[in-house]
């Protein structure tokens, strides 16, 4: 490997960062593809919709600043506030797509009598 990535790999903040990102990521992908599969509202295109408004402008731009953080501070604490929004927004978005209410009341799954 290149020293640049020897040392990247190195630094265990950074590393948790995006391991954390990518395995939160993939939680609220196979949450909500589970639940849309359970309520039978699945449509293909929503996988297409996740990787373009998660992956792309979410995930790779705070994996982006917390790379180059590793050498420019300023930039790791944008990368650490901005991963903490994105757990806080994809926890919310697990709990609505199981459709959990706030009191903790159980599943509120719609049926399928018509």
């Amino acid at each position: 490997m290149t020293p640049i990535l020897n040392e990247l790999m190195a630094d265990q903040v950074l590393t948790a960062l995006i391991t954390g990102l990518c395995i939160l990521t993939a939680a609220d992908l196979v949450v909500g593809v589970g639940a849309a599969i359970g309520r039978k509202q699945f449509d293909p295109t929503m996988v297409g919709d996740f990787i373009l408004s998660h992956i792309v402008a979410r995930v790779l731009p705070i994996a982006f600043c917390a790379i180059l953080g590793h050498w420019y501070a300023p930039l790791a604490a944008v990368a650490a506030l901005a991963g903490a929004a994105y757990l806080l927004e994809t926890l919310a978005s697990i709990r609505e797509s199981w459709n959990l209410p706030a009191d903790g009341t159980p599943f509120n799954v719609p049926s399928n009598e018509y």
